[in-house]
């Protein structure tokens, strides 16, 4: 019984995740918003289900997130919300510096991934004379919205763990 209750949770943090961003299409100047709220609704996953099936969640709701219009808003879907499912995982960890080695990571690995992405949109980014700039510029942007999507992962698990799953799960 607690399978199928988890597996109706990571439906309904999916489906509620692509409602959030479809909001995007209303108000398509906020996506940084939109994402967030978006990435945070994917925090009761991170929680309760394992890695793997988070992780699945979290693919499903990139792809459709990426299909809908305002592409901008999708792409942080996919780029940062892995995060909220892997969070609870890096919380564990004992050693601060091993917490804060994993963030570092996370952290280059997608702006990397952000900055070849935009280079392979806009052409010959990578090879201007100011692509390294513009790294420093996306690892900049990348620190700062992964401590945003931190804090507020955080919060919206705590929001799980104290007001809705003793509603959810009923054990």
């Amino acid at each position: 019984m607690a399978d199928k209750k988890k597996l109706i949770l990571c439906l309904a943090c999916a489906a509620a995740a692509l409602a959030i961003r479809s909001l995007a299409l209303l108000l398509p100047n906020q996506f940084l918003l939109w994402g967030l709220l978006a990435i945070t609704m994917l925090s009761p996953v991170g929680e309760e289900c394992g890695l793997v099936p988070g992780l699945g969640v979290w693919l499903a709701t990139s792809v459709a997130a990426l299909l809908l219009p305002n592409f901008e808003c999708g792409l942080l879907v996919a780029l940062y919300g892995f995060y909220p499912i892997m969070r609870p995982r890096i919380a564990a960890l004992q050693m601060r510096s091993l917490r804060s080695g994993m963030m570092l990571l996370i952290i280059l690995c997608s702006s990397l991934a952000e900055f070849l992405l935009l280079g392979y949109l806009f052409g010959d980014l990578l090879h201007a004379d100011a692509s390294g700039e513009l790294f420093l510029i996306t690892l900049g942007f990348t620190a700062i919205y992964l401590l945003i999507v931190n804090f507020f992962s955080k919060r919206g698990g705590e929001f799980w763990r104290s007001s809705l799953r003793f509603r959810f799960f009923d054990e």
